[in-house]
């Protein structure tokens, strides 16, 4: 018998205090485009595709069931699947 295992929460602020995130030198607003349109959201994407932390922030994001923003390389609909 196999269980699922749970996923590990990083904190937040662990997140953001990591230099080697892709999205260190990127504004912010990127990340909350104003409309969410395709070319807005896949550029926000395509820091997270090449970032280290893709998965914790994912994580993050999907635990804390937030409903703003690209995180993880997900928008919000995205990660409610």
């Amino acid at each position: 018998m196999t269980s699922a295992a749970a996923a590990v929460v990083i904190p937040l602020r662990a997140i953001i205090e990591r230099a080697d995130r892709a999205c260190v030198d990127v504004d912010p607003e990127v990340f909350f485009p104003p409309t969410n349109t395709p070319a807005a959201v896949e550029y926000a994407k395509q820091f997270c595709r090449r970032c280290p932390v893709l998965h914790d922030c994912r994580t993050w994001a999907v635990t804390h069931a937030e409903t703003d923003g690209i995180w993880g390389g997900t928008t919000e609909p995205e990660r409610r699947r």
